[in-house]
């Protein structure tokens, strides 16, 4: 009888169970759950109010403990709210696209947010950009491409010496009165599979995650020769927000002790950028797939000379992904 009891209680312990294994996976995340962590955390967040709604004697600590959760890792929890502020707009604004294959159609949609740079990843031919970046910002329009993506800004661009056979991303410099170093990118498309009751599906997806990094921690090492430092970093990134992944540019994840294995050679220097949408964040924030964004995988991180004051991602009518504007103050 005693045992009948205990098996009758275990389903009690499940939704439990599952709330300390989404805190743990998301406040220490691995290259082995990395199946778990791609995944939206509002979605985790949702699925796991529901499970608890069925559990009576737990109900409240349990919905407790999923608030806790949300505070903690789930960006929305502090955008959505603040939609209610007043909209501000700081100095420099800066918008990131994927073109979706190269579409000028994408490219131009956004001429809608008056940027002053872009980034835009896919991009279109160089005679389009052209085009583009003059309808953008007339006389003053300049543009640097590289294989798949590129910046247009007002003003002179002056592309930063990249080694040969660099595809992943572009560099260049914005000169001014304060000149800037900027980046698009675009990293190395996600794994996405559904069988995860096979334990390869797990190995590929802890495999792409580590690649990624890697991927990252080369371009850091890389830039991080450039003088001046990085004003602004953006693009595609393929994954939703991971500070395990994008620890090589960020020297706050790297102080809490976040563990990344870099490639032997690579920087063990972080760029000292910051995410702009965990800054000044506004809404859902998610840019994949449009039009029902569910992840925030186009981000625009920056430098100590910028302040952001307000980020949000947009949907477009030409390209698979929203659109991302970050508006920025320039600090004195």
């Amino acid at each position: 009888m005693a045992g009948k009891k205990r098996v009758a209680g275990l389903p009690s312990v499940i939704p439990g169970a599952i709330l300390v294994f989404a805190g743990a996976a998301h406040a220490f995340p691995t290259d082995i759950l990395y199946a778990f962590t791609i995944w939206p955390t509002w979605l985790v967040l949702i699925l796991g109010l529901a499970l608890s709604m069925g559990f009576k004697p737990y109900r409240r600590l349990l919905v407790l403990g999923w608030l806790a959760f949300a505070w903690f890792f789930v960006e929305e929890a502090r955008t959505i709210p603040a939609m209610l502020m007043p909209e501000v707009h700081g100095d420099l604004r800066v918008v990131s696209l994927n073109c979706a294959g190269g579409d000028p159609a994408a490219a131009r949609e956004v001429a809608a947010f008056d940027p002053d740079i872009v980034l835009l990843q896919e991009s279109p031919g160089a005679k389009d950009l052209q085009a583009i970046a003059r309808g953008l910002f007339g006389a003053e329009a300049s543009v640097v491409t590289g294989p798949d993506a590129a910046i247009l800004a007002r003003g002179r661009l002056v592309p930063l010496p990249l080694p040969r056979g660099t595809g992943d991303y572009v560099a260049a410099r914005l000169d001014g009165p304060v000149p800037m170093n900027i980046v698009s990118l675009r990293l190395l498309p996600p794994t996405l599979r559904f069988d995860l009751w096979n334990p390869e599906a797990w190995s590929a997806y802890g495999a792409n995650r580590a690649a990624r990094r890697e991927e990252l921690a080369e371009i850091a090492s890389r830039l991080a020769r450039v003088e001046g430092g990085i004003a602004i970093l953006g693009g595609d990134f393929n994954t939703p927000p991971d500070r395990g992944i994008t620890a090589p540019i960020s020297p706050s994840l790297r102080r809490r002790g976040v563990g990344v294995r870099l490639r032997q050679g690579a920087t063990d220097e972080p760029l000292g950028l910051a995410d702009s949408f965990r800054g000044a964040g506004v809404g859902h924030g998610a840019t994949a797939v449009n039009p029902w964004p569910l992840v925030r995988i186009d981000q625009i991180w920056h430098g100590s000379g910028l302040r952001p004051v307000r980020t949000a991602s947009y949907r477009t009518r030409h390209s698979d992904h929203c659109l991302v504007v970050a508006d920025f103050s320039r600090e004195r």
